[in-house]
């Protein structure tokens, strides 16, 4: 068997956190200009994400947590795996999160307030 130390679990635990937030943030702010409506909004994110993590745990290609942004919903099953490497979906998460922030800010630049 093989341990992580409690430090290196520590900086696993709050990357996975801070990125899941990052996009949880970007998208209240993109489906909040959409809809409008905080409970429709509130909860169409927690269809996407709910829906997001369940499609991807379904789908088993090899390349897959390099393509899963919502793999870090449940973060704890991510990182507790002994020998993977938890820092696969990262780069996908916060291309999708900067995608979110891209189009919420093209949203106010053109959406005119009456």
């Amino acid at each position: 068997f093989s341990f992580m130390s409690i430090s290196e679990y520590i900086v696993a635990a709050l990357t996975a956190a801070t990125v899941i937030v990052l996009l949880f943030i970007s998208l209240c702010l993109v489906f909040s200009l959409l809809f409008k409506n905080t409970i429709v909004s509130l909860l169409t994110i927690l269809v996407l994400l709910i829906g997001g993590y369940a499609l991807f745990e379904q789908l088993s290609f090899a390349n897959i947590a390099w393509l899963n942004p919502f793999q870090y919903v449940l973060a704890k099953e991510t990182i507790s795996e002994i020998g993977y490497d938890w820092y696969k979906g990262i780069g996908v998460t916060l291309a999708a999160t900067c995608l979110c922030y891209i189009v919420s800010f093209v949203c106010i630049r053109f959406v005119r307030v009456y």
